[in-house]
């Protein structure tokens, strides 16, 4: 059985359980599926146009037309492994995907094409301008795809000022995953003319996880303003650490935002560095490191406020700088301490690293907390050569 398709409107989710032949037009409204139980075809003529969904339970048939994935719209189909399936999709132009695989069986892909390359695809961010191709790929595996070749086509008139096509390489961002596009990986790539599209690349890659996965074309290291190369924290001291960075090329403008969490999720800015043109390399001694663990980013800020981060590391103190015990903890007006030799200094800092409580030559009394608000401290307590920093919170 075959359903034929001159003109259909799809405003709300529809089911066809059927095979489907296209040879005019179709519309899929956004927030609406055009589910179709068998396989679709877009005849050459055709003008298929999607903000919502459209899939198919077989595969998806498209000959010198293509599928207008628009700014919402994607193509959700299984692909076979063993051949190379291509699919025309694009935004405004034919910008197809071609998915390769060795997986054990059918792999589902939703799949689509949006005009524009951004410094952040997760959430279009400012668009890249130049050195690029105008165009992202949004591939999402419903699986885990073994040994995968993605192809992706683009169009002359795709291309930005400056863009080396000879010269220029896939990108790749997870989404939830990635802070940065990343080009590292190697490529295996084929440019070729005299098709539609013009030009194709394709990035030959071991697994490829479930999730929404980014592509992008750029010249080689130039699709953005910035790639953090390298990102490492080491403690230098009893309360400090140093953090060292390395972007891929020297930068103009901006500024860099250090930010540091106790959790591992909510960040403070500790520190504003000014971008240099001179140099990719970076450092800064996080001096008021007193917690057990510290977690660090670094934020890229330009002159438009657009931001892209570093991954996130951390750091954990040394267990033999001589803890000391602090009871009740949590306190709520006064503490103890319980150590073994006399202390000759007991500072207590606040979670921003300001003092707010100093004690000298401290015996073995309550110590009165009454004036400090709730939150999380950290009591430095010295000792004739050793220096012991213990967490307290203030109830």
């Amino acid at each position: 059985m075959k359903a034929v398709f001159t003109t259909l409107f799809i405003l709300a989710s529809t089911f066809v359980f059927a095979q489907v032949y296209v040879n005019g037009e179709l519309f899929v409204e956004q927030g609406a599926t055009f589910y179709a139980d068998d396989t679709i075809t877009v005849d050459a003529q055709s003008n298929v146009r999607i903000n919502g969904i459209i899939q198919t339970t077989k595969t998806i048939n498209t000959h010198l037309s293509y599928i207008n994935t628009g700014t919402t719209g994607y193509v959700v189909t299984p692909i076979a492994p063993g051949s190379l399936k291509q699919i025309n999709i694009g935004a405004n132009s034919n910008n197809l995907i071609g998915i390769l695989h060795n997986s054990a069986g059918n792999v589902p892909f939703q799949l689509a094409v949006r005009s524009n390359a951004y410094l952040n695809p997760q959430i279009d961010s400012a668009a890249v301008t130049e050195k690029a191709v105008n165009k992202t790929w949004h591939v999402i595996a419903l699986d885990t795809v073994q040994n995968a070749t993605l192809t992706f086509g683009w169009n002359s008139f795709d291309e930005l000022s400056l863009f080396a096509r000879n010269n220029s390489a896939i990108f790749h961002w997870q989404h939830g995953a990635n802070t940065n596009w990343d080009s590292s990986s190697a490529y295996g790539s084929s440019t070729y003319t005299g098709v539609i599209p013009e030009f194709i690349r394709s990035n030959i890659t071991s697994n490829l996880l479930p999730g929404l996965h980014y592509y992008s074309i750029g010249s080689t290291g130039t699709l953005l303003p910035v790639v953090f190369i390298n990102f490492n924290a080491k403690q230098i001291s009893k309360s400090a650490n140093l953090l060292e960075w390395q972007v891929a090329t020297p930068l103009k403008g901006a500024y860099f935002d250090i930010q540091r969490s106790v959790n591992g999720t909510d960040f403070e800015s500790i520190k504003k560095i000014t971008v240099s043109s001179n140099t990719s390399h970076y450092t800064f001694t996080d001096e008021n490191a007193f917690n057990s663990i510290h977690y660090y980013r670094i934020v890229l800020v330009d002159y438009n406020n657009q931001t892209i981060s570093s991954k996130i590391v951390s750091v954990s103190a040394e267990t033999a700088y001589h803890p000391i015990v602090i009871y009740p903890n949590p306190a709520q007006k006064f503490f103890t301490i319980d150590a073994k030799e006399d202390i000759e200094k007991l500072t207590i800092i606040n979670n921003l690293g300001v003092e707010v409580l100093h004690v000298g030559n401290y015996i073995n009394t309550p110590i009165n907390i009454s004036s400090l608000q709730s939150g999380v401290y950290y009591v430095q307590v010295k000792t004739k050569d050793k220096t012991s920093v213990t967490k307290l919170i203030v109830e």
